[in-house]
């Protein structure tokens, strides 16, 4: 189409140019060739005449020349000069072959000519056209063929002149008025035969252009025809594209605007095609004026056109693998109320990976999100109520310390350390729990604070005490608040043999006043459960679990942050410890993963014990991650030490189990605050050993420091 940037010349203008232009190129052509013939046939007859006429002249003056007789020269060259073509003569003498220099023998000219009478002897008669004179040098021979004298005679040629000019003033006329008549013929058979045509063929073409469906009309048996023939064909076979393409776009927006959720294209600048659903409109309202599809969902999305620009400027400028930048776009939306999940595909050009088009599917999952909302919260719901019929104490300490952990992360004021292990333990609990959506909002909490610093902001905490309370609601519902207590046959059996041998009131009420505590196996089931449940969800197998509990039990009140404490071993003992099945079969080991749980008492102290026959822990790693963070990892004692430290994690990366750092940490804060002690055992490929002990009963700071 680059022909429409140019100044337009039609072939008609360029075919009478041209015509124009080569017929009077051929007339000039015809009129100089005939007119310079003519003259040289004119001139040609002309030296005839005058050669005759010296001739003539020699004869007559050669007897005067023989005898000297000036007279009768004299009378010889009037008798020449008599014609009035002659304009002068001059007789010269020969001697031995060499014209005479000095006086002529003889010299007559007209009145007014002024042409040279001197020419130089050739040995033989010559005539030259001189302008208008023709000099004519004639030899004049004695009795014995001897030149003895030259005669130089000049022609007029001026009547040949003025003859020749008329004739070719006639030969131009007729030449103009014949190369005219061409030009009118040939322009008159190029508008019939060519220039018709082919504007014809060009209104076709244009017509063709503009989308209408035409014919041009031309059948004759030539080049154009054969070119007509060829635009008809591609006319006709470029509509019945069009018609195709355009009952398929047809057909496309049907589908578009039919479907309930949205499809479109944004090309290269971030531009949306022209098809799209029309759902999409109803959605975000009608796009703007730059069509651009971030400013469109970013009027009406927070933050979505600044995230959506810098991840499409990455896949655009293909500064990283295209399925790494295409996972960068983002992927949900909300608006007015509604929720919306976006997925992509780059589409790149044929046979290359260079991206062209992004296909963009957004499709309205409110729906399915409250669906998924209610289905949680019934299995939720299920899980609650089998919890409470198994373990109605357990559950009930969990509320406590969630309780405790809400309040404190309500007032504020906590140290960012503080509020990170809370939120950490408050997830732990939530899960071993089944309480996956508290345990989700934690988890996002938690990499909120991670990626970006500091405390939990007012929103945060607000929707922690929200599905908290909600939690606290289900209880009620279920009846968990009401004053139960949870007596096995076993301890009825054992209260009824101390009540058959008749024992002492002093063993007898301690052991009755026992049963208001929570027993210990229902902690360690709790904890085994966990364990089995997390090591399924990594893949590490079912694990073995050996519990002993020596019949404990312990106040609930007293040791529920005990307990939740102990949940951050487990998960660490199965993310961190647990190996692979293939990993464990290939080092020699059963491939079920082995833990033990332990809780005794030892005179006034309780130790919860818990190994597993895991990696063990690799304390290279340890020192590495404690001296990034400034930590002493010198000593076996100060590597432990950093172990339980804030933020040492073995882990690069966190997930939702571990590798923030922050459970053990945890697991000392909450065993120390309770007059405790925590000792880890470990060795690399055969496992970890943790020993949480802590005094049954409460023991104040100032009998604590005494006994230290």
């Amino acid at each position: 189409m680059a022909a429409r940037h140019q100044r337009f010349v039609s072939v008609g203008t360029r075919l009478s140019l041209g015509t124009t232009l080569l017929v009077t190129v051929l007339a000039a052509l015809i009129y100089t060739g005939l007119t310079r013939s003519q003259w040289r046939a004119t001139v040609a007859g002309k030296s005839k005449s005058a050669q005759m006429v010296g001739t003539l002249f020699g004869e007559i003056a050669a007897t005067p020349l023989v005898f000297d007789d000036q007279k009768g020269i004299d009378e010889a060259i009037r008798s020449l000069m008599a014609n009035q073509d002659v304009r002068g003569v001059r007789v010269a003498r020969i001697d031995h072959g060499v014209i005479d220099e000095g006086a002529p023998l003889a010299e007559a000219r007209r009145e007014g000519f002024q042409g040279p009478l001197r020419w130089p002897w050739a040995g033989a008669t010559s005539v030259s056209e001189q302008g208008p004179t023709l000099v004519l040098s004639q030899g004049i021979s004695d009795s014995d063929g001897a030149n003895i004298a030259q005669a130089v005679v000049a022609f007029s040629l001026e009547q040949e002149l003025q003859d020749d000019a008329a004739l070719s003033r006639r030969i131009l006329i007729t030449a103009a008025a014949g190369a005219f008549s061409l030009i009118v013929l040939l322009l008159l058979m190029a508008r019939a035969f060519i220039v018709r045509p082919m504007r014809r063929l060009v209104k076709t073409a244009q017509s063709l252009e503009a989308g209408r469906r035409v014919s041009s009309g031309i059948d004759s048996a030539d080049e154009v025809g054969a070119l007509a023939t060829a635009l008809d064909t591609m006319a006709r076979t470029v509509w019945e594209r069009e018609a195709a393409i355009a009952q398929r776009n047809s057909d496309l927006k049907l589908v578009l605007d039919s479907v309930s959720q949205g499809f479109l294209l944004v090309n290269a600048s971030g531009e949306m095609g022209p098809q799209r659903s029309a759902v999409l409109s109803t959605w975000f309202g009608e796009p703007p004026a730059s069509n651009r599809f971030a400013e469109w969902l970013g009027a009406r999305v927070k933050t979505f056109g600044a995230d959506f620009e810098l991840s499409f400027g990455q896949l655009v400028e293909d500064v990283l693998p295209l399925d790494l930048s295409i996972d960068q776009l983002p992927r949900v939306a909300e608006c007015d109320g509604r929720r919306f999940s976006l997925s992509y595909k780059a589409l790149t050009r044929h046979g290359t990976l260079s991206f062209e088009n992004l296909l963009v599917v957004i499709s309205d999952v409110t729906a399915e999100v409250e669906r998924e909302r209610i289905a949680a919260e019934q299995a939720e719901h299920i899980v609650l109520f089998q919890r409470l019929n198994r373990d109605r104490a357990g559950v009930m300490a969990f509320l406590r310390e969630g309780t405790a952990i809400i309040d404190r992360l309500s007032r504020g004021g906590q140290s960012e350390a503080t509020q990170w292990r809370d939120v950490h333990t408050l997830k732990g609990n939530a899960s071993l729990y089944g309480m996956t959506t508290l345990a989700a909002c934690c988890h996002g909490i938690e990499t909120r604070l991670t990626n970006e610093g500091g405390a939990a902001n007012e929103a945060e905490r607000s929707t922690l005490t929200a599905a908290w309370a909600e939690i606290r609601a289900r209880v009620d519902s279920l009846g968990g608040h009401a004053d139960t207590l949870t007596v096995s046959r076993q301890d009825i059996d054992d209260l009824l043999e101390r009540l058959a041998a008749n024992g002492p009131r002093s063993e007898l009420v301690p052991f009755v006043a026992s049963l208001k505590d929570e027993p210990v196996t229902n902690r360690l089931l709790q904890l085994s459960d966990l364990a089995r449940e997390l090591s399924g969800r990594l893949g590490r197998g079912k694990p073995e679990v050996s519990l002993t509990d020596h019949g404990l039990r312990l106040p609930d009140e007293r040791f529920a942050p005990f307990w939740a404490s102990a949940v951050h071993v487990i998960r660490n003992a199965v993310d961190h410890g647990f190996e692979p099945v293939a990993a464990r079969v290939a080092s020699g080991k059963s491939p079920a993963p082995r833990l033990r749980l332990s809780c005794v008492r030892v005179n006034d102290v309780v130790e919860l014990v818990i190994e597993d026959d895991g990696l063990g822990i690799d304390w290279a790693r340890v020192a590495q991650k404690a001296r990034a963070k400034g930590l002493a990892a010198e000593s076996h004692s100060q590597l432990v030490t950093a172990l339980f430290a804030a933020g040492v994690s073995t882990r690069d990366a966190a997930s939702d189990i571990s590798g923030r750092g922050i459970g053990l940490s945890a697991v000392k804060q909450v065993v120390e605050a309770m007059g405790g002690t925590v000792t880890v055992t470990s060795t690399r490929g055969l496992g970890t050993r943790f020993c949480l002990a802590v005094p049954l009963v409460a023991v104040s700071p100032r009998r604590r420091e005494n006994a230290a």
